[in-house]
């Protein structure tokens, strides 16, 4: 409860801290699951699937040791 305590008197003050934003950087990531699924009358088989994700990130920093990322936009592709 005591951690919450600085946020809410900035709330109650008015007072929100500056916040510096980077430009939109381009972000691409791909990753690969791979594992075991059960399929009935045929036993375990092994499972494969990919998603590869373009994404528009914007960082800000609200204090020297606060910082957040957002998402601007995404697209995704999944392929089993």
């Amino acid at each position: 409860m005591f951690i919450l305590a600085p946020l809410l008197a900035l709330l109650l003050l008015g007072e929100t801290p500056p916040v510096e934003a980077s430009p939109v950087e381009l972000w691409a990531g791909h990753h690969i699951l791979r594992g075991m699924r059960h399929v009935p009358l045929h036993s375990d088989v092994l499972d494969e699937a990919e998603n590869f994700v373009l994404a528009k990130v914007q960082r800000r920093v609200i204090a020297s040791s606060c910082a957040s990322t957002s998402v601007v936009s995404r697209a995704s592709r999944s392929r089993a």
